[in-house]
């Protein structure tokens, strides 16, 4: 029977090689904490909190629904201008099959000619 001996040096423990080390890295990757949705409310926020304050320039209650109406109206042109979801966004058109296409014995020949 052989064993293979492994040397001393090769056998290390580090702490910032631990799995929780790297998950925690990887959770709070910029690119994780800022995806585009969030990008999308900090910047409505952002521009609805700027123009209610240069206009009313207090803060008050009327203020703060103000600007989160305000907010909800410019995340939903942040997203609709980008353009991802365009598609999803419209209904499936050819299904049901509408009737005048010949569905159920209905002719599409053109009789008004006759």
């Amino acid at each position: 029977m052989h064993t293979i001996r492994v040397p001393r040096a090769d056998c290390y423990y580090d702490d910032a090689d631990s799995f929780a080390y790297e998950l925690r890295q990887d959770l709070l990757h910029p690119s994780r904490i800022f995806t585009p949705f969030v990008t999308r409310v900090l910047t409505s926020l952002f521009l609805a909190a700027l123009i209610v304050l240069s206009v009313l320039r207090t803060v008050s209650p009327v203020s703060v629904i103000s600007t989160l109406l305000l907010a909800l109206i410019f995340y939903i042109m942040l997203d609709n201008m980008s353009g991802d979801n365009a598609a999803g966004a419209l209904p499936f058109a050819t299904y049901p099959i509408p009737p005048h296409l010949g569905l159920d014995g209905i002719s599409v020949a053109n009789r008004s000619l006759r």
